[in-house]
């Protein structure tokens, strides 16, 4: 037995340690462009704090994509376009607005990646007195009825998992070439423009993608136990570089069949132009809204993580009780409600500053693309899956966790009692000492957030503002 426990405490520590390197600074991967922006700075001995090379190699690329890349796009483009091509072109594709919004987008995107990654890990660390790191992987309740998500798992997750871990180069090569280009071909076959019922193949599309690239990304090392396995997929292994991929090729065939150019085509900008002119200006749209769509892609990542991480906890029952006097509140699992939280105003501001930039500029008739469109869906679902299915699991496991201390105090309660029974003294001396205190301290534990409903209110107004103003004004021709 004391072998055993031993055991147990060692497993634990060392599960600590594996933890506690995610908090290192530079812990947290970044993704392929992010990377070598942060190389270029490498050589310049004033940047050599990893935490200041990182934001000002971000800060940098920004002023030259955004910055000097446009100063001297427009500078020339009289020259080149003509005055009449460039007045339209800085009005209604390269807008002041629309650059300033982006740039604020990538900033805050690549400051939130960092911060909330790292506020994940030290949620993590604030309950790890609450979570149990398995010796082995414990097997979960059989389910004898055949379920579709029993079915999807063996046609679709074991091959491609078990593939991945005899072959991970290999398999890693085979998901990055199908969510490469899978996208391409599905927008240039089925654009959405022509006809808004292929969301639906859209949102397969997506589904698709994600799939292919999960089981690829959960060849965990042996030594990553418990919620070291989610830590470890979320910030060490190829899930972010695909997603990257996934993202920029949905990016490219929007960009070349749906929205941007499409739209400068049909105002017959490459009709008017010659070959090189008409190459550089395919390339400044690219330039402007592929390096956002990376950072994006940064920040959903990482939103993702964190309500993944939140299932995954549940689901294999690594969260084992609640600490009536945790001091963080709802039996210590208020800090996994706070991320959700923050990742949800992070949604809000980003959506209110993109989509407020082209509500300013552009006229009414031109919110019916469908850049809008998909932009106002993606970030209503990313809202509802970070935020209000995570907050129904928080909601009712601290509930049934209350229930688990409630039942566990009972026996105990009646063996004590039925001990000092033997005189009246005893039993009122029992009546009155802490067992009353105890349950009442357990019946308190806030069952969040449903006991604070000015948070869900302030959340979820923040969150749906801007996809409320749109809709407002697209369909009612509401001024704003």
């Amino acid at each position: 037995m004391f072998d055993s426990a031993s055991a147990t405490t060692r497993t634990k520590e060392k599960q600590y340690r594996l933890m506690d390197d995610f908090v290192k600074p530079d812990a947290e991967p970044l993704t392929p462009l992010e990377r070598l922006i942060a190389r270029v700075q490498v050589c310049l001995p004033p940047l050599r704090r990893p935490d200041t090379r990182y934001f000002v190699s971000v800060l940098l690329s920004v002023l030259i994509v955004y910055g000097l890349n446009f100063t001297f796009f427009f500078w020339f483009s009289p020259r080149i376009y003509g005055e009449e091509i460039t007045r339209e072109l800085s009005s209604l594709f390269f807008n002041r607005i629309f650059l300033l919004a982006n740039s604020t987008a990538v900033l805050f995107s690549a400051w939130f990646v960092r911060y909330q990654s790292r506020q994940y890990v030290k949620a993590l660390r604030d309950i790890r007195h609450l979570l149990d790191f398995p010796e082995k992987e414990r097997d979960l309740a059989p389910v004898d009825k055949v379920t579709f998500a029993g079915i999807l798992l063996r046609a679709l997750w074991d091959p491609l998992y078990k593939f991945s871990c005899r072959f991970n180069r290999m398999s890693t090569i085979l998901v990055g070439l199908i969510v490469a280009f899978i996208p391409l071909w599905v927008t240039w076959r089925f654009p959405v423009s022509e006809a808004y019922q292929h969301v639906g193949l859209y949102l397969v599309v997506f589904i698709v993608g994600s799939w292919a690239i999960a089981p690829v990304t959960w060849n965990v090392p042996e030594e990553y136990k418990g919620t070291n396995r989610n830590l470890w997929t979320a910030f060490r292994s190829r899930q972010a570089l695909l997603a990257t991929v996934f993202t920029l090729s949905i990016a490219t065939a929007e960009l070349t069949w749906v929205t941007t150019l499409p739209t400068m085509g049909a105002r017959q900008f490459f009709e008017r132009i010659h070959f090189l002119p008409n190459f550089v200006l395919r390339l400044e749209a690219y330039a402007a809204y592929l390096f956002l769509f990376v950072f994006l892609a940064s920040l959903a990542h990482v939103i993702c993580s964190v309500a993944v991480g939140i299932f995954f906890l549940w689901h294999r029952r690594y969260v084992i009780w609640l600490d009536p006097l945790d001091e963080f509140g709802s039996g210590g699992l208020r800090p996994l409600g706070v991320l959700v939280e923050k990742s949800t105003y992070a949604i809000a501001f980003v959506v209110a500053i993109l989509l407020g930039s082209w509500l300013v500029v552009h006229p009414l008739q031109e919110l019916r693309k469908p850049y809008y469109v998909q932009l106002v869906t993606g970030a209503t679902f990313l809202i509802m899956f970070s935020y209000v299915l995570p907050v129904l699991v928080l909601h009712f496991q601290v509930k049934e966790f209350k229930l688990d201390w409630i039942r566990n105090l009972g026996p105990r309660k009646i063996s004590i009692l039925q001990e000092k029974l033997a005189t009246w003294d005893a039993s009122a001396e029992f009546l009155g000492s802490n067992w009353a205190a105890g349950y009442a301290r357990i019946r308190e534990i806030s069952d969040w957030p449903s006991s604070n409903l000015s948070v869900i209110a302030r959340v979820l107004l923040a969150s749906l503002t801007p996809l409320i103003t749109y809709f407002a004004r697209l369909y009612l021709h509401i001024s704003i």
